[in-house]
This record gives structure tokens, C-alpha cells and sequence, in this order.
């Protein structure tokens, strides 16, 4: 007798920016923007958060947190970003999450994303 799980669906998530005018919004450089992320899945892998485009020196323009392997409760967990030393750019926060479903023989999980947009201007 073998016992099979089953797990069609991918992780839930979604990213938002609750600070200032929130999504799609402008900010300063040096900004302190922070946000609300989910993460919801019965058999979560890992997830992680970053900005992109990725051109900013090493160290900078890294949300914390920056990732995890819980999920998140229902009502999401808060994250930051300190935005000093970013250039001005047009960036999106975003949000990946895998979960530890073996597809097509291999264990690759399901996955699924989220992002919020966000620029910033130098003053």
C-alpha cells in the first residue's frame, strides 16, 4: 500500500507597498518604503523577495526580509526597504514562492509571483 498526496495549486502570494502613496507611486532616494507580503501554501518550499532591475552596488536595495521557508499568516507579514544609495530608476519589489510538489518526475514545485512597482527620484 503506497499513500499518495496530491497538490495541484501553487503557493498564494502577493506583494504590496503600504508606505507613502503605496503601489506605483514615487519616492525619494534614501525613502524608508515598506509593504505587506503573503505567502500561503500547505507544502511551501521557500520563497524570496528582491528588487529588480538588480543595479545597485552589492548590499543595497535588499528588502528585509529578503526570503523564508514559512508561510506567511493570512493577513501577511511586513517588509522594508531602505533606498539609500539606490539609483534613480523605475524598480518593482517582487515575490516568488515554490512549493515542494514533484512535477513531471522531477522536484521542481509549483511556484507563483507577485510585484509592486515603485520609482525613485533623486532630490
Amino acid at each position: 500500500t503506497h499513500v499518495i498526496q496530491l497538490d495541484n495549486t501553487g503557493p498564494t502570494v502577493s506583494i504590496d507597498i503600504t508606505s507613502g502613496a503605496g503601489n506605483c507611486s514615487k519616492f525619494q532616494v534614501g525613502d524608508l518604503l515598506s509593504g505587506n507580503y503573503v505567502v500561503r501554501d500547505l507544502y511551501l518550499a521557500s520563497y524570496y523577495i528582491q528588487v529588480e532591475p538588480a543595479i545597485n552596488p552589492p548590499g543595497f536595495g535588499i528588502p528585509v526580509p529578503s526570503g523564508g521557508t514559512v508561510e506567511t499568516p493570512a493577513g501577511g507579514n511586513p517588509w522594508q526597504l531602505n533606498t539609500a544609495n539606490m539609483g534613480s530608476c523605475g524598480y518593482v519589489i517582487r515575490i516568488v514562492a515554490h512549493d515542494r510538489a514533484i512535477l513531471n518526475s522531477q522536484s521542481v514545485g509549483h511556484y507563483n509571483h507577485d510585484s509592486a512597482g515603485f520609482c525613485l527620484e533623486k532630490s
